[in-house]
């Protein structure tokens, strides 16, 4: 029980909208397993690249080599990755959720319109778990929806990718996992 009503504070101190207590129970199960998930990334991570990755490298170029070599040796490891082995279904619908109340009463298209930076390409590319990150896409999370969606590891964060929430290997910028239509238009967007 101290668990549920962490977890309710939390979310009214963040100033989420707070569900059903029913549906509370769902929310935190759906919380501890994508934590789970992340940590067991995390871990293998560590495995595979050496933490830290950068250290004693001075050059540009440098940086870059151990950059690419990195997110290979990770892609290759992570070769059966597919959207969603994070964001599995309850974990989306627990994501979907807090973002869907945390802009509740907002003009989506123009919310994220907003959330472009000026140097971003006009269309949003399609992205996939285990690709790199497209160059020239924003890089900043809306601070707003971070206070309602669990907290990452510091190897990775959110990013937004059209209708799309990204999660990024910020190293490596190897994408962890996409969560597709995020960002519905409407309760009624399918889903």
């Amino acid at each position: 029980m101290t668990d549920l009503f962490t977890f309710t504070l939390w979310m009214v101190s963040a100033g989420c909208v707070a569900s059903p207590a029913h549906d509370l129970d769902r929310s935190v199960a759906a919380v501890q397993r994508f934590e789970r998930q992340m940590q067991s990334y995390v871990s293998a991570r560590r495995e595979i690249v050496p933490s830290p990755l950068l250290s004693g490298v001075a050059r540009p170029a440098e940086v870059w080599k151990a950059r690419m070599q990195g997110a290979a040796k990770l892609r290759a490891v992570r070769a059966s990755a597919r959207d969603g082995n994070l964001f599995s279904p309850e974990v989306a619908a627990m994501f979907r959720g807090r973002i869907a109340d945390a802009l509740t009463g907002r003009d989506i298209d123009r919310w994220l319109s907003d959330q472009k930076d000026d140097d971003d390409p006009p269309s949003d590319p399609e992205v996939h778990a285990n690709e790199m990150f497209p160059e020239g896409r924003s890089h900043l999370f809306p601070v707003s929806l971070l206070s309602c969606l669990p907290a990452l590891p510091a190897a990775v964060e959110y990013r937004l990718v059209g209708r799309s929430l990204v999660i990024v290997d910020v190293d490596l910028e190897v994408i962890v996992d996409v969560l597709p239509r995020a960002f519905a238009v409407l309760a009624t967007d399918p889903l």
